[in-house]
């Protein structure tokens, strides 16, 4: 996402469409002194603790369309450790060196990535449902009340473009009860009441009289709507009974169908948590180093190996019996 004025201040009209018009794009905000500080230190893009927010739309540009990958030899690889991973990683580190990539984002919370959107200090952030397209916006508008958010396309990159595989063996920021919680009764009540007409209503558009209005068959909207999000579920598949939501929304509502592609991933047995956290760790570790340029990429073979080491051979050992 990025402010339109940015966009076309960069000499866009549209979003950029491959790699490459995204650096240019990222060098553009770097140098343009757009937030009017004087100073060309504007970051392109930034991303929350890790590189996922930069993954999410440029995965599937160097071929990472899935958890497990096939390598040269038809056997099943871990996407962290491919040669297409390797590649990203590459391009991240060009980002990170030219000052394109915050490099801050390793400490980076939700909290300083918005502030350092809505303050100039970086050009473009990614966001994870329609409806905090809707809050960005409504931030963004209160500290700039003619700036207007529109979405970016997922690039075109050697290997295609799209939007990064979406997990589906599982739901994985789903919610619990506890089997201690005294208010189990309350709790399925209202989850059927949010499954309701009228209950979908006050999830997806907030409160009569405060989010929106009726009078008689008609229903407006109140500016108070755009700080408004659905606490429980973003159904896309939902018709609100008046369209209120801003073209960015709409876009990211469609860019999610259109780009859709399942993941391979699957649950590992219990047994294998603490490999899966080995792994992971030494991944994001490796990955800050390479991108910051602690590493260099004469050390991938090192980084795979501890990888292996860690548990990565065991579950890749199950995976192709699991993917068979």
């Amino acid at each position: 996402m990025i402010r339109e004025d940015w966009l076309q201040k960069s000499g866009f009209s549209a979003s950029p469409k491959t790699l490459a018009e995204y650096v240019t794009l990222f060098n553009a905000i770097h140098a343009g002194d757009y937030n009017g500080d004087g100073k060309t230190d504007s970051w392109g893009i930034t991303s929350e603790k890790d590189l996922r927010d930069l993954d999410g739309f440029m995965n599937p540009a160097f071929g990472i369309h899935a958890t497990w990958l096939k390598d040269d030899q038809g056997k099943l690889i871990n996407a962290q450790i491919s040669p297409q991973e390797r590649s990203k990683l590459e391009f991240y580190h060009s980002l990170y060196q030219k000052g394109l990539l915050s490099s801050q984002y390793i400490t980076t919370n939700w909290e300083l990535k918005e502030d350092e959107f809505y303050t100039g200090k970086v050009g473009v952030v990614s966001v994870s449902s329609p409806g905090n397209v809707g809050v960005y916006q409504e931030k963004m508008r209160q500290i700039h009340p003619d700036a207007t958010l529109t979405l970016l396309d997922p690039p075109e990159g050697p290997a295609g473009k799209g939007l990064a595989a979406t997990d589906v063996s599982m739901e994985t920021r789903g919610f619990a009860m506890s089997s201690l919680s005294k208010h189990k009764k309350e709790v399925m009540i209202l989850l059927d009441f949010l499954a309701s007409p009228e209950g979908q209503m006050m999830e997806q558009m907030g409160f009569e009289n405060t989010h929106y209005v009726r009078q008689g068959d008609t229903i407006s909207v109140t500016p108070k709507i755009n700080a408004w999000y659905p606490r429980f579920i973003q159904a896309a598949n939902w018709k609100p009974p008046v369209e209120w939501r801003t073209p960015a929304m709409l876009r990211y509502i469609d860019n999610s169908q259109r780009y859709f592609r399942a993941d391979n991933a699957f649950i590992f047995p219990a047994s294998f948590a603490a490999a899966i956290d080995s792994t992971s760790s030494i991944y994001n570790q490796w990955a800050y180093q390479f991108v910051s340029g602690k590493a260099s990429f004469d050390k991938w073979d090192q980084y795979v190996s501890a990888w292996k080491a860690a548990g990565g051979n065991a579950m890749t050992e199950y995976a192709e019996e699991k993917l068979k």
